[in-house]
């Protein structure tokens, strides 16, 4: 290791040669040996020139060369010793406040991250609880959400399974048809079953008013979707009627779930809506709770079975009036 005083050298030494000052000190020896020279070679010993350029050379050559001794070995010392009594005040003086600020810069760096990193640990929670629930996204309508869930419908290779009111927008609505094209091919391919729980007439209407409907309006759209689904050939024990008010219109694959709740005072296709999925790795408890309660209606003695379409259609039909009358006199 070299010391302090071998290290400024080092460093002087490299540079010693550069810059003007140097040609300068260069320059001022030349002319100092030229004029020593010029004086003795040209000049008689003792003459009035021989003297004067003699002295003049030896004032100069000597001057130049003590010069440079004096930059090459004291130069770098006596700079260090002027200007670190300086450094040391200026040290002495800013350094407790400069330290102060350096504190309070880190301090202001610290709690800004800190609400940063509480922020992004606050947002990674609610992203891992829809992930445990298995969300995989909102919806703001049943349209949109129908629209991401149709490849699920592509890819069910078992059982599908559709809850709703009277299904006249799944079924009739173009915006609807993409998906319900999908429906009719599995229906119509075989293999796939395609299950429909639509609500009964009898209870349909409760709902009339709170959508603005006229009575027996809902049940009539019940009625035009049971022939849609008789002519799609959808098998008759494939579908039934729930005598019991609607909640939630959904769709159910064998590991995915759309769900559109039913709102007071408004249609349901126009609400927002969330797909769940669920894996053997991360099973989804809302899949599994709405399999179990919504779509396990389907097993229980209200959903009334269907044994032939046209004689079911033709009562219900019948019946209509009978069953507006009834609801229109509980709100009488």
């Amino acid at each position: 290791m070299k010391s302090n005083s071998e290290s400024k050298q080092t460093i002087k030494a490299s540079d010693i040669w550069s810059g003007g000052y140097s040609f300068a000190i260069l320059l001022l020896f030349l002319l100092g040996t030229a004029l020593i020279v010029i004086g003795t070679l040209g000049f008689p010993n003792g003459s009035l020139m021989n003297v004067i350029l003699v002295n003049t050379g030896v004032a100069m050559a000597p001057s130049a060369i003590v010069a440079q001794l004096f930059r090459l070995f004291l130069f770098q010392e006596i700079k260090f010793e002027l200007t670190q009594p300086v450094l040391n005040e200026v040290r002495d003086r800013l350094g407790p406040e400069m330290q102060e600020q350096i504190k309070q810069m880190l301090h202001e760096y610290r709690a800004e991250n800190t609400e940063i990193l509480d922020k992004y640990r606050s947002e990674i929670d609610v992203l891992k609880s829809l992930e445990d629930a298995g969300v995989i996204k909102p919806f703001r309508n049943r349209e949109i959400a129908l629209a991401a869930f149709s490849s699920a419908i592509d890819a069910e290779t078992r059982e599908i399974m559709i809850v709703g009111s009277s299904l006249k927008g799944l079924l009739k609505k173009d915006k609807y048809k993409e998906l319900a094209d999908k429906l009719h091919f599995k229906v119509s391919q075989g293999g796939v079953a395609v299950k429909f729980l639509l609500t009964h007439p009898v209870v349909a209407d409760l709902r009339a008013g709170q959508e603005g409907r006229q009575s027996s309006d809902i049940g009539a759209e019940i009625l035009e979707s049971l022939r849609i689904l008789r002519d799609w050939k959808v098998p008759p024990e494939n579908v039934r009627l729930y005598r019991g008010t609607p909640t939630c219109f959904a769709v159910k694959t064998e590991n995915q779930m759309l769900l559109n709740p039913y709102p007071y005072g408004e249609v349901a296709y126009d609400s927002p809506c969330f797909i769940v999925k669920t894996t053997q790795d991360n099973p989804s408890y809302i899949y599994h709770e709405f399999e179990k309660s919504h779509f396990g209606a389907w097993d229980t003695k209200v959903a009334v079975k269907i044994y032939n379409f046209d004689e079911s259609i033709s009562d219900l039909e019948k019946s209509l009036n009978k069953y507006a009358q009834t609801v229109s006199q509980m709100f009488s």
